[in-house]
């Protein structure tokens, strides 16, 4: 990757001279250096946030329509300065034109009115002044196909800089893999005699060249796709050498397909590079889409068999990461952070700093204290109100621990299961709505609001004809009910910790063995353990994706969280795209699924933080 805000000085610029803006570029190409970038094969066809076609290599290709794909296609766009001003006498005149080729037709360009010091501008906001006569938006400019005998740079743009010797920036993309050059020729226009020629040393691939892979699907039991095996030896279209040292390793989250997958990493990688990152980058793929394609739904209506499969992964990823060169730093989206700060804290996986964006984790996982009377009350399932918390399967553990503290049976909780990790970030959404708080109310299966409330607070309760365990959780052990009701809460509060230990008041968990003589040394059994936490225990606070984390413990603090949709520049950005005053939601993957000029300072953070300039 390479420093953002540094503009490439192109073509005539290297013999005509430029400002101090460009020189660093200038002495980088004059050493010979490549200029890297993608193939814009993926599919935007618009600013919609539910999740685009983000997958390379697609049939129906961005390239190959003629125009720019919306805001969110930006992302795919380079800037680059033709810098023909000092060439004013030949020019103004008349009689001498400009011409650029690719020998294998294999870049598009848009004309735009920017200058060299704007030169990113259109991955920021709206820009204007675009297009062959210089009037239309960025994000739907028509696009220019440099053939390989050849295009005129138009008069228009030619007087452009004449008048303004700041202006020329184009907007690039690549269309297909090539190594030649980007031609620029200065001709004589009465007989086409060229009086001048430069090429750019290019290197153009597609996205998936440029960074690792690494599919750890078969750790949880998944297939692994053919042709989709794990990458790990040096991409070929960034060399590790043309890095800082530094090593990006994401983690996709729930529900996501190999192929997804595949587009969550090549969004992340892209999204990175243009706000600077100067890092080698791995896409991580994992086993968390198990039991899709149910019933009618594309969905996985079975969670806890995935929040088992992170868990499962933990020490495949380690293994990976081991493999890599360079200092980690690593990030994870939504359900990934399981997977995650389980390798961390489970297995000693050793990173410099950790990204938790939209983490599907109970904040009590990283802060024990997170645990608040508001959020027990509003996480349970609204048919356990009335019951003391000390008959929950949330607490049962503590019942142990009154007995004897070093029982195995007291790991069996969320609290602190995380909290060794000291180096991670949490990068939140007060306007999520798969991670939305409980409200102590039921809340309806298909909406698409509480979906990690409805997965907590049913822990044990879901209906028959729904795959998934239910096991434990907010069920009733059928041993308290009288008749055809269950225990009152005023009798059941008087049961004794002797009782509950051995026969609790909630329904079984699947491993009986757990209320046995051996039932600590089986509570320390990973296998046990990771199925009890995912299927019978549930979360009595509330998701770290949508809330600050460590309220209650100054040892995280506020530089540790990130609300992103309050960030100044999202907010600005925001208002800008939508409207003033527009309701900043920020939904659940809005990370990658908002145009890259609203989300841009969440990157900047992260590569500010992460040390990957």
């Amino acid at each position: 990757m390479r420093s953002y805000g540094k503009i490439l000085a192109f073509a005539l610029a290297l013999c005509a001279g430029v400002g101090a803006y460009a020189e660093s570029d200038l002495d980088a190409y004059l050493r010979g250096k490549v200029f890297r970038m993608w193939v814009n094969d993926d599919a935007d066809k618009s600013d919609s946030e539910e999740e685009p076609v983000d997958i390379p290599k697609q049939s129906n290709a961005d390239c190959n329509d003629g125009h720019v794909n919306g805001r969110r296609d930006l992302v795919d766009f380079f800037p680059m300065w033709l810098n023909i001003s000092s060439f004013a006498p030949w020019l103004s005149g008349g009689q001498v034109g400009v011409g650029l080729l690719h020998p294998d037709a294999a870049v598009n360009i848009v004309w735009t009115s920017l200058g060299n010091l704007e030169a990113g501008k259109f991955h920021r906001e709206d820009v204007g002044g675009c297009g062959p006569d210089l009037n239309q938006n960025a994000h739907e400019a028509t696009v220019t196909r440099i053939t390989a005998n050849g295009i005129n740079v138009p008069q228009n743009v030619i007087n452009m800089i004449l008048a303004d010797p700041s202006k020329g920036i184009m907007m690039v993309e690549g269309v297909r893999p090539s190594t030649k050059p980007l031609v620029v020729v200065m001709y004589n226009k009465q007989d086409r005699k060229v009086l001048y020629s430069f090429g750019l040393p290019m290197n153009i691939v597609h996205v998936e060249d440029m960074m690792r892979w690494a599919n750890v699907r078969a750790a949880a039991g998944g297939v692994v796709g053919t042709g989709l095996e794990s990458r790990l030896s040096e991409p070929p279209g960034l060399p590790d050498a043309e890095t800082n040292g530094k090593h990006f390793v994401f983690v996709h989250g729930y529900s996501v397909s190999e192929e997804k997958a595949r587009g969550w990493g090549a969004e992340m990688f892209k999204r990175l590079w243009q706000a600077g990152a100067n890092c080698a980058f791995t896409a991580v793929t994992w086993y968390g889409d198990d039991s899709r394609k149910w019933w009618y739904l594309d969905n996985t209506p079975n969670y806890y068999v995935n929040v088992e499969h992170a868990f499962e992964s933990a020490s495949a990823l380690i293994n990976i990461v081991a493999q890599l060169p360079g200092e980690k730093v690593v990030a994870a989206h939504s359900l990934g952070n399981m997977l995650v700060s389980s390798a961390i804290a489970d297995h000693g996986m050793q990173v410099s700093a950790y990204f938790m964006l939209n983490a599907a984790v109970p904040m009590e996982a990283y802060d024990a204290d997170e645990v608040t009377d508001e959020s027990s009350h509003n996480m349970a399932n609204p048919d356990w109100h009335g019951y003391t918390n000390r008959l929950w399967a949330s607490r049962w553990h503590e019942a142990w621990k009154r007995l004897d503290p070093n029982d195995g049976r007291c790991g069996l909780t969320w609290r602190g299961r995380f909290a060794s990790i000291t180096n991670a970030y949490n990068y939140y959404s007060t306007g999520e709505e798969v991670l939305t708080n409980g409200n102590g109310v039921a809340q309806s299966l298909l909406s698409g609001n509480y979906a990690w409330y409805n997965q907590e607070s049913r822990k044990g309760r879901w209906p028959a004809y729904l795959p998934g365990n239910n096991e434990a959780g907010w069920s009733f052990n059928g041993a308290y009910d009288n008749l055809l009701s269950h225990m009152n809460p005023a009798n059941a509060a008087n049961l004794a910790d002797d009782l509950i230990r051995t026969n609790s008041f909630f329904g079984l968990f699947d491993e009986r063995g757990l209320y046995g003589t051996n039932g600590s040394a089986l509570a320390m059994q990973p296998a046990v353990r990771k199925h009890v936490l995912a299927d019978g225990i549930p979360a009595e606070s509330y998701a770290a994706g949508a809330n600050k984390v460590g309220s209650q413990n100054r040892a995280w603090g506020d530089d540790r969280n990130v609300n992103m949709p309050a960030m100044p520049s999202v907010v600005t950005a925001w208002d800008g795209l939508y409207g003033a005053g527009h309701k900043q939601a920020w939904k659940h993957s809005d990370i990658k699924n908002r145009p890259y000029q609203v989300v841009r300072e969440v990157f900047l953070s992260i590569i500010e933080r992460g040390g990957l300039r």
